[in-house]
């Protein structure tokens, strides 16, 4: 979750309309209802009826309403007091992020609406895999990084700041492969069962399931490997075989036709963090602030089931 993601809401929550809210936030109504969708998906309930009247909050919507307010005001009273410290001289922060980070940050979004939000911000931007981002920070050459990496345990989780998702894997098939009839797979059924579409080795993504592969002793058959994810979900969707990736990126628009099959392996798990590096400035941590971490996420997610429970 991110403070556009909260922008977005109480702007469609404002005009009950997609359309005119897409318009006051200045982004696409696609990639406006694309945001609200992950939303909705992430605190597990639906925050709109949508129908020919518009878009109306639901009873969560407006349980959740004035919680994302508060969020949003603090997320951007921290922002601005750390970017406000740096004065008003020209500065440039240095990101860089995976390739694909699914719905969890549109990148392009967050970064042109950090770069308005101060005077003399500039961004230079880079796009790698997560060893070459950490490389990066190592030796100062970036100030900012969202990477990815295996996912630790649910219970060694904690309150890491730096975490913003930890999703499980899904198995996208055609929805005429015979395990799209299952609800739920293990890894070695899995690799046992299909062929696989998969991404270059460099990808986090391949290296977490290639670990999980070496780990149990397994061979998987890959028909074919790619680099980019919307020709893989289309070669899934071709026939040429099943493909296992993070929740978010198994939820993409591409994805719509493909069947989703729970992965029962609690190890094999993505997580992305948001890293920033040590000599970093303040205007680096005021973009930090608008990433909020998932204990975040989990917290509202909890209340608001504890609450529709209640009512």
């Amino acid at each position: 979750m991110d403070i556009r993601q909260l922008e977005f809401f109480i702007a469609v929550a404002r005009e009950e309309n997609f359309t005119r809210a897409a318009e006051t936030v200045y982004v696409t109504q696609s990639g406006l209802s694309a945001s609200i969708r992950a939303l909705e998906r992430d605190l597990g309930v639906q925050l709109f009826d949508r129908g020919s009247y518009g878009a109306r909050l639901t009873r969560s919507g407006e349980i959740f309403l004035p919680r994302a307010r508060r969020i949003l005001e603090d997320a951007r009273a921290v922002r601005q007091e750390l970017v406000d410290d740096e004065g008003n001289f020209p500065r440039v922060v240095r990101v860089g992020s995976e390739q694909c980070l699914g719905d969890l940050v549109d990148v392009v979004d967050l970064l042109a609406a950090f770069r308005a939000s101060g005077p003399g911000v500039d961004v230079s931007y880079v796009q790698a895999g997560s060893e070459e981002l950490r490389a990066h920070l190592s030796a100062a050459e970036l100030d900012l990084a969202i990477i990815a990496r295996r996912g630790a345990s649910e219970a060694s989780e904690g309150e890491r700041p730096s975490l913003l998702r930890r999703e499980p894997f899904l198995l996208v098939a055609p929805a005429d492969h015979a395990l799209s009839a299952l609800a739920e797979v293990s890894w070695s059924e899995a690799v046992a069962s299909a062929e696989f579409v998969d991404f270059q080795p460099a990808w986090t993504v391949r290296r977490i399931l290639d670990a999980a592969t070496r780990e149990r002793g397994l061979q998987r058959r890959s028909a074919v490997s790619v680099d980019d994810v919307h020709m893989l979900l289309e070669m899934v969707e071709r026939g040429f075989g099943v493909a296992a990736l993070p929740r978010s990126l198994a939820f993409k628009d591409a994805a719509a036709g493909l069947s989703k099959i729970a992965l029962s392996d609690p190890d094999i798990a993505w997580e992305v963090h948001v890293e920033v590096a040590p000599e970093a400035d303040n205007t680096a941590r005021g973009l930090q602030a608008m990433l909020l971490p998932d204990a975040l996420l989990r917290r509202e997610r909890h209340s608001l089931a504890s609450l529709e429970v209640a009512d």
